[in-house]
């Protein structure tokens, strides 16, 4: 954009909400990228969701995950109250939803699970905590194929990580 941002990211992982404060008042010039290493600033997670808190400005986040033999990247989501997401059944390839409540309240959920055998509502309830993440095994959800739909009673972002035998991917929802 013509002018300059100033944003914080606000980034949970399986160790909790994260207090970097490297992850502060980070100024994205005009017409410019600005991209943050989460590796090199939170070494040793395993997963992170992060959420860009604007002060001033505006921006357009992505994020790109690289395993150092295989890349990824997916554009930013808006969280919202309900999300669908396709589960798709690959050999060899783990499969992994990860939410994540960025607002300041927590989210109760359920998940609604599309199978071979038809619908399951609310097959998996829970509460994400406020700026907090959670990861469910696919599997736990759902043998082969399907769907997954999220309802959630506060804003949530929603998405698939594959992972495996020569794949790396998010899939966000929709």
């Amino acid at each position: 954009f013509a002018g300059a941002a100033t944003v914080d990211i606000a980034a949970a992982s399986e160790v909790g909400v994260e207090s970097e404060p490297a992850l502060s008042g980070i100024v994205v010039p005009p017409r410019s990228l600005i991209a943050v290493d989460l590796h090199s600033i939170l070494p040793g997670r395993q997963a992170i969701s992060a959420a860009i808190v604007t002060h001033q400005g505006r921006v357009v986040p992505g994020a790109v995950h690289d395993t150092g033999s295989d890349i990824s990247g997916t554009a930013g989501l808006i969280a919202a109250l309900d999300w669908y997401l396709p589960a798709p059944a690959l050999e060899g390839v783990g499969r992994t939803l990860v939410l994540f409540a960025p607002g300041t309240t927590e989210a109760p959920f359920q998940i609604d699970v599309y199978g071979p055998d038809g619908l399951l509502e609310a097959a998996y309830e829970d509460v994400i905590p406020a700026q907090s993440q959670i990861t469910i095994p696919v599997g736990d959800l759902l043998e082969g194929a399907g769907a997954i739909r999220v309802l959630s009673a506060n804003p949530v972002a929603a998405a698939l990580r594959f992972s495996g035998d020569g794949a790396n991917a998010v899939v966000p929802g929709s």
